[in-house]
């Protein structure tokens, strides 16, 4: 697996985190 490969997987799951953290900030 490359690293670019990883960059953005982190980035797409650091995404998801916020909208989660969001959405546990609005409960």
């Amino acid at each position: 697996m490359t690293n670019v490969t990883n960059l953005n997987r982190c980035r797409k799951h650091q995404a998801r985190d916020e909208k989660r953290a969001e959405a546990d900030a609005n409960a």
